[in-house]
């Protein structure tokens, strides 16, 4: 029964094991495009391969004048040249090849492989390098004596994956020997460039390149030097990138044994024969750190053939292999001497700190040729190890590969047997997604590999191609996501973490073209853990997934977290592998829209010292950027080049940015791009705003403010505008209605005068300062008028008060006259206020002379030049030089437009009147106001208490006026009959009995024209085109020639016009 039990136990296990060693292979063939001759073979020469699984081959032909064929290479021959161009094959992860033939322009030295002493194998001087993605690194000599060693220096050179190369670097001069070893290592992280080393006979010199934007290798001010002289046994080095993106060289020595080949010495047992060191260096530090000691043993008489240093395949730290050899002499015959082989893992953390070692004791299975140099062991992705060694012969390579894990001395069975037959070069390379490839033998334009799987030991999903992780939400190729409930992501791992200070970030890609564009970047700092410290929760912003139907992809920085235990960083997740797809929605329509951005302060400095085609070159890489990380379409934005200083914030400028309609429902909205750009640049540290060239100049306290609608944001002051429209229209019905004759448009032109001035106070007040260039003259074009026009005001009416019947007016309304002074400060038009009769009013018959009147309107028309024009150009340049839409501006520009528009029309009207008739006044004729014109030459003399029986007396004049005025008119008419029988022309027209206008016309015998006019005792004016006029005192009318002095004693009268006061 227990015989039983043990052997089910036993064939579960194997089952477990043969299940975990499960492996599938393919071949992959492919026909090179370019023929190079009839018997030339394109032999896969060496490979490289990125993160994301990309493989770069290099193929090399045989150089057609060589008279060598590359199969009849052997270790005999020292040299053997190809054609002199790289042949680069960039092999995708979804099978798709690109060929590339780049011409370097190099020495023909570099396409020749040569034995550079008898026991070395044959060197190729072309060495490629995975840099970024879609960058290969490629290295070679140069010489100016190829014959002479120390006349090479060692170059690189950036080529592309499309084949276009860039500026070489001189890496510095070297010798081309076995002994002189240049080496590079890329960093963790592509971004910060690679470490190169290069070997002298007792140093180690090294120093950090990083690959600029445009392409050139750029060396950084971090380099040193290695002491690594002594007497040594063996000596190997390596170097490696940190998990936390430094570096490190690490440094095995064995020592040369005191005693003979023999375990017998005691006295040498306890000394230290073979040493593992490591030296940290920092990333851009220019110092080498102190070595620390990773391993030692005291066994003696050891050599180190093999060194090879990685990132630990548990996710935590890092490990080297070595491989190691033991000459033991034999106690029974001393010219016997074996050599045992031994493997040693030695983990370690980045920080240098040694977590231990293993001795591995692998039994090789039976059949194992016996001429193998050296045996190479290779951690593999999924935990175990492969111990490889190759064999050659004349036409192809024997490989011997086999799969141990940490704990069993016996190899795991897979799939592919040894030895496999591999190509001239011997090519085999393990991919990050745990597989493996083989070049095999070429024929005639075709080349082929052989793509296994390697089992997985550790029995962990390595879908993420990183045993730390465990499952992640949402989970891999998820698919149909709706995108405005994905809220969240997660990250679970396989122990407990905690936060360090690496990001995740979220990119949308083009499965297709491959393009791709930065979504979110979230620090470490701003996420939180949870499950135990097991799983990471990282906040979504609504703009990242903004793009429906599309494929995005999550990835985090190397450190972005530390294991819990170690505190030892956590590798990143690579690009591309954690997918996943939003199901695509239609948007609703809506209109065009247009909004405001904010730069900074550095970034208004940065727009102010740009010149004119610098600012239209910034605005369109503004919109241009913009419309990449939305993303839409470029031509949906624009923006009219315009900035002003932010009021709110004269250290910053505002831009104005359009956002264009579509009617295409798979496009984004205009709602939702203004949601995605504003959310974009509130958060502009964690989006691609932070990493554009002008987008990086936006405040992200701003945001992207749409422009409000100008009835919900000015409403209450629509309605107050309109109010203050409809009172001075209100008030002209009621004052026609009073009064039809009266100038009664006066009120709606007073109404516009003050509101004009308001509106301009408040738009000096409130905008003044939104072009700061334009403050101080929209100030002095508001003020100095206004102090102008009430000067000139205050001046007509304190000369017109040298006149009695004005005085008289005066005395009665100077309040009224005062108020009107103040408010003609914004317009010397509003003292016609004060004599136009408007609504019948006695304070608006203010008697003033024509001279008053032309002083008015000479005044006026300049007020058209030093008040309505400057502010028209002031309130364009303000509209040309502004961005924020504000209805005082636009309310400013509109009412000085349309007073200007009207100022002009009014003096080109009154100027014709003027023209034609010598006559400016163009206001009806003003009743005499009753307490101001019907007076005694003595009234000056008159108290106060005599105004009752002055209206008494004015009343019986009126009656008695009315009498004779119809007498008056009895005689005109008897007088017109006469005139008739004169051949005479004869015209009557009265209005009332308070005014009565004559003319007569006649063609006398002297051809003698004359023209009358007459007004009743109660006010008139008189003229007369001949030499003759008329004059009237006291209510009579008396006829004076030019010379007549019989005027009246007690006022002076102008020559063109004489004002009549009424007499008894």
């Amino acid at each position: 029964m227990i015989v039983t039990l043990f052997l089910w136990v036993t064939l579960l296990i194997i089952s477990l094991e043969v299940r975990q060693t499960v492996s599938n292979i393919s071949n992959f063939t492919y026909v090179e495009k370019v023929k190079y001759g009839e018997n030339v073979l394109p032999h896969v020469w060496n490979s490289i391969v990125y993160d994301d699984g990309t493989i770069v081959l290099r193929i090399i032909h045989e150089d057609l004048g060589s008279n060598k064929l590359l199969s009849n290479a052997t270790i005999s021959n020292t040299t053997i040249c190809f054609q002199n161009s790289l042949s680069l094959r960039i092999l995708y992860p979804n099978g798709t090849v690109i060929e590339q033939d780049v011409d370097l322009g190099i020495q023909s030295l570099n396409y020749c492989i040569s034995k550079l002493d008898v026991n070395s194998d044959l060197s190729d001087p072309i060495k490629l390098y995975a840099l970024n993605t879609n960058y290969v690194l490629v290295t070679y000599y140069n010489a100016t004596n190829v014959l002479d060693n120390s006349t090479y220096s060692f170059w690189g050179m950036i080529v592309d994956w499309n084949g276009n190369k860039y500026r070489p670097i001189n890496f510095g001069a070297t010798i081309f020997s076995v002994r002189n070893k240049n080496i590079i290592c890329r960093n963790i992280n592509p971004d910060k460039g690679f470490l190169r080393l290069s070997t002298s006979s007792n140093a180690i010199n090294w120093r950090q390149y990083i690959m600029a934007t445009n392409g050139d290798i750029i060396q950084l001010n971090a380099t040193g030097t290695i002491d690594i002289s002594g007497s040594y046994r063996s000596t190997l080095f390596e170097a490696i990138s940190t998990v936390n993106e430094d570096y490190a060289i690490i440094f095995g020595s064995t020592f040369n044994s005191t005693s003979n080949l023999t375990y017998n010495n005691s006295s040498d047992n306890l000394s230290s024969h073979g040493t593992l060191r490591i030296y940290p260096l920092e990333y851009g530090k220019n110092s080498t750190g102190i070595s620390l000691l990773l391993w030692q043993t005291s066994l003696q008489n050891l050599t180190f053939s093999y060194l090879q240093c990685a990132v630990s395949n548990t996710g935590v730290g890092h490990m080297c292999t070595m491989t190691i050899t033991q000459s033991v002499q034999s106690e029974s015959n001393s010219d016997i001497i074996t050599d045992n082989i031994f493997y040693v893992k030695v983990t370690f953390l980045s920080s240098g700190s040694a977590l231990g070692f293993t001795t591995l004791n692998q039994n090789l299975p039976q059949g194992v040729p016996e001429n193998v140099e050296q045996w190479i062991i290779k951690p593999l992705p999924c935990g175990g190890y492969m111990l490889s060694a190759y064999t050659s012969n004349a036409t192809d390579v024997l490989f011997y590969g086999y799969i141990f894990n940490e704990t069993s001395q016996y190899s795991i069975p897979w799939e592919l047997s040894s030895p496999v037959h591999l190509n001239i070069a011997g090519v085999t390379t393990i991919l990050p997604n745990n597989s493996m490839i083989l070049a095999l033998n070429e024929t005639v334009d075709t080349w082929r590999l052989l793509i296994v799987d390697l089992p997985n030991l550790l029995n962990v999903s390595y879908v993420y191609s990183n045993p730390a992780i465990d499952s992640t939400y949402p989970s891999i190729n998820m698919s149909m996501l709706d995108a405005s409930s994905l809220l969240y992501l997660s990250v679970t791992f396989r122990n407990s973490v905690e936060l360090s200070s690496g990001k995740i970030s979220i990119y949308q890609f083009d499965p297709v073209t491959g393009g791709q564009s930065l979504r979110q970047s979230t620090p470490a700092s701003l996420c939180t853990i949870i499950n135990n410290d097991m799983t990471v929760k990282v906040d979504v912003l609504p703009s990242t997934f903004s793009v429906p139907g599309a494929s995005y992809y999550v990835m985090f920085d190397n450190n972005f977290v530390k294991n819990y235990a170690y505190k030892e960083p956590i590798i990143g997740l690579r690009d591309r592998i954690w997918t996943f797809s939003t199901a695509p929605k239609e948007d609703i329509f809506s209109a065009s829209a247009s909004g405001l951005l904010r730069l900074t302060v550095n970034g208004t400095i940065y727009f102010d010292s740009l010149d004119k085609n610098l600012r239209k070159q910034f605005f369109a890489n503004l919109t241009a950027e913009l419309s990449q990380m939305i993303p839409i379409d470029q031509s949906r934005l624009s923006t009219n080049g315009k900035s002003q200083v932010d009021p709110s914030n004269n250290a910053e400028k505002l831009l104005s940015l359009d956002i264009k309609s579509t009617e295409d429902p798979k496009q984004p909205s205009v709602i939702r791009v203004i949601n995605i750009l504003d959310n974009l640049i509130r958060n502009k540290y964690y989006t691609p705003i932070i990493t554009g060239q002008t987008t990086k100049y936006l405040d992200s306290n701003y945001g992207f403010q749409q422009s409000p609608d100008l009835w919900q944001k000015y409403m209450m002051r629509f309605i107050l505008i309109f109010v203050a429209i409809c009172v001075p229209i209100v008030l002209f019905i009621i004052a026609r209605c009073r009064n039809k004759k009266g100038h009664n448009i006066v009120i709606i032109h007073l109404g516009l005068i003050i509101f004009d001035v308001v509106i301009t106070s408040l738009f000096v007040g409130n905008n003044g300062k939104d072009v700061i260039w334009l403050y101080i003259p929209s100030v002095i074009f508001l003020t100095v008028p206004i102090g102008l026009n009430i000067i000139v005001a205050y001046l007509i009416i304190n000369q017109e008060n040298r006149n009695k019947q004005f005085f008289k007016w005066f005395i009665k309304f100077g309040k009224i006259a005062a108020i009107v002074t103040i408010i003609a400060g914004a317009n010397i038009e509003t003292l016609t206020i004060l004599f136009s009769n408007v609504a019948g009013l006695k304070c608006s018959r203010a008697p003033f002379s024509l001279k008053a009147k032309s002083w008015i309107f000479w005044w006026s028309c300049l007020n058209i030049f030093i008040k309505d024009i400057p502010r028209i150009v002031i309130l364009i340049l303000y509209q040309k030089n502004t961005v924020i839409y504000d209805i005082i501006p636009l309310l400013s520009l509109i009412t000085t437009s349309l007073s200007l528009i009207i100022n002009v029309i009014n003096k080109l009207y009154q100027g014709s009147n003027r023209f034609r008739h010598g006559n400016i006044d163009h206001y009806p004729e003003v009743p005499k106001d009753d307490s101001v014109d019907n007076v005694h030459n003595n009234d000056e003399n008159d108290d106060e208490n005599d105004d009752e029986n002055d209206d008494e007396n004015d009343d019986e004049n009126n009656n008695m006026n009315n009498s004779n005025n119809q007498n008056n008119l009895y005689n005109l008419n008897n007088s017109m009959i006469s005139n008739n029988s004169n051949n005479s022309n004869f015209s009557f027209s009265s209005s009332n009995s308070n005014n009565l206008n004559y003319s007569n016309n006649s063609n006398n015998s002297n051809n003698t024209n004359s023209s009358q006019k007459i007004s009743s005792s109660l006010g008139a004016n008189y003229s007369r085109d001949s030499e003759s006029r008329y004059s009237s005192y006291n209510g009579g009318i008396n006829f004076v020639n030019n010379d007549d002095t019989r005027y009246p004693n007690d006022e002076t009268y102008d020559d063109d016009i004489i004002e009549v006061v009424g007499g008894s």
